[in-house]
Order: C-alpha cells, then sequence, then structure tokens
C-alpha cells in the first residue's frame, strides 16, 4: 500500500537542513502535513538513531494528519513525520510501510553518511529562501 499520487507531488517550497558542517536541500511534497511543518520553522533539533534504518527527533507538536493517507513506505532519504510516535524522521535505509508515516519531502542528495553520526546531534531545519 503506497501513497496516494497526490501526496507525492512535489511543491516549490524547499528547506535547508543543517546536519554538523553540511547543508542539505529538501524538495516538500504537497500534502497538509508537510506545510503545517513550515508553521514550525525554523528548528533546532536533536536527533538519534533508531533501529540502524533512521534518525528522528521529537517534534514540538503533532501535525496535522487530515487529507494525508493512512500510512507510507518511505524511500531512502525522505524526511517524514511519524504520527504514533509524534517524530520528524530521516530515513537512511528502507523499513517499508507503517500507518502513521507521513512523507514531508525528499533530500536531493544522499544522507547516508548521516547512520554514523551519535545520538544527540544537532539539526538546524529552515525554509529555503
Amino acid at each position: 500500500m503506497k501513497n496516494t499520487q497526490k501526496t507525492l507531488q512535489s511543491t516549490e517550497k524547499r528547506l535547508k537542513v543543517h546536519i554538523e558542517n553540511k547543508t542539505y536541500d529538501v524538495k516538500l511534497f504537497d500534502n497538509p502535513t508537510a506545510n503545517d511543518l513550515l508553521s514550525l520553522l525554523p528548528l533546532t533539533l536533536k536527533f538519534r538513531d533508531y533501529g540502524g534504518q533512521e534518525k528522528l527527533a521529537p517534534s514540538p507538536r503533532p501535525l496535522t494528519m487530515q487529507g494525508v493517507p493512512k500510512g507510507a513506505d518511505p524511500d531512502v532519504n525522505d524526511f517524514a513525520f511519524y504520527e504514533p510516535a509524534n517524530v520528524l524522521v530521516m530515513y537512511y535505509r528502507d523499513i517499508g510501510y507503517y500507518n502513521g508515516i507521513v512523507r514531508l519531502g525528499k533530500f536531493e542528495t544522499s544522507i547516508a553518511e548521516i547512520r554514523n553520526l551519535p545520538d544527540g546531534f544537532t539539526v538546524k531545519i529552515e525554509l529555503a529562501e
């Protein structure tokens, strides 16, 4: 079970995600949850590893789940929200489909190198100009 095509359409909105000394661009998908995230920016969060497949950090508040599929199968290099745990997630490995995942956007370059970062690393997320 995959996301609907509408949810996967990209917008012209992009994020700048600053991790360590590197800046990544994320192209946002056109969905209500991604739009809700914009109201929280800029954000500075501490991320940690989960399961050797993703890095996650608590969202300052729950994001809307109205108008999005009940789950998703995120791709490697996706940026997402996982509603059951109220966390923002960066995927560096494939995890399969889970209820409660909303794909927010896609990193435009590989984020594979984040897998080696220790728990507690700081990430700054802002809207790209």
